[in-house]
């Protein structure tokens, strides 16, 4: 179709001349709500971004921990690694429990081997002030 006659149906319509491919021999253009159609596209481009983010949780733990407690911990860091997220674990010290910082590494290091087969450990166990920190990644990226 001419430019000219194109353009005269779109306003004939209320609607814009919009090229989509100016590549191709003629270029390809339709007829449509300009506004509508750049607002679809970000829209796309918004879910497209939001389906590729990972979120960093954090899993606060204690260096006297319970065994229910620590397990249930240790279900819920493997619900947010299959999920797809980093998990930041920090074992926290308070008052004089930072006096023997071992009993914080042990309990690191045992979380550390029981998730050993799901996850990569980016940053391992490092004392940072009163606090201990590992961060985690799935081993096999989500599908």
């Amino acid at each position: 179709m001419d430019r000219e006659a194109a353009l005269q149906l779109a306003l004939g319509e209320g609607l814009d001349l919009v090229e989509i491919s100016p590549q191709a021999t003629p270029p390809v253009c339709k007829i449509l709500d300009y506004s509508k159609f750049l607002y679809n596209e970000e829209k796309k481009h918004k879910a497209q971004h939001k389906a590729h983010r990972v979120e960093t949780k954090e899993v606060r733990i204690r260096p006297k921990i319970e065994e229910n407690d620590f397990l249930t911990k240790k279900r819920q860091i493997e619900k947010f690694i299959l999920h797809g997220d980093k998990v930041k674990v920090s074992l926290s010290f308070k008052g004089r429990e930072i006096t023997k910082p071992e009993l914080g590494m042990k309990v690191m290091e045992r979380l550390c081997a029981e998730l050993e087969p799901i996850v990569e450990i980016i940053s391992g166990p490092t004392k940072d002030g009163k606090s201990i920190i590992a961060i985690m990644v799935a081993k096999i990226a989500k599908k």
